[in-house]
């Protein structure tokens, strides 16, 4: 008889620490989640509408990377890198944004 944990079964076997298959392909999918602080100040290109890029996403070098902004009228949407741009900043020299 095999002994098992709360997260392993007896079908599966243990595999560089996580006890299930599950969590092993959960762990492949995810990704990298990135928190950014601090926020990053961007405008989105569709409607100018401007907001702050608090979270990335990144699956992988085959996707875009995804931005997760809190816009200034209180929605928060996730973007992909090219839906938005950065505001300007005068002090790194960049007076005008190209949308």
């Amino acid at each position: 008889m095999v002994e098992c944990t709360g997260l392993e079964n007896r079908h599966t076997e243990r595999y560089l620490g996580f006890e299930s298959l599950f969590l092993r392909n959960l762990f492949i999918f995810i990704g990298m989640i990135l928190q950014l602080n601090p926020m990053i100040p961007i405008i989105r290109v569709s409607d100018k509408m401007e907001g702050y890029a608090f979270l990335v996403i990144d699956y992988s070098q085959e996707h875009n990377l995804l931005f997760t902004c809190a816009m200034d009228d209180g929605e928060i949407w996730t973007l992909s890198n090219h839906d938005i741009r950065f505001c300007k900043n005068i002090s790194l020299d960049r007076n005008e944004i190209k949308l």
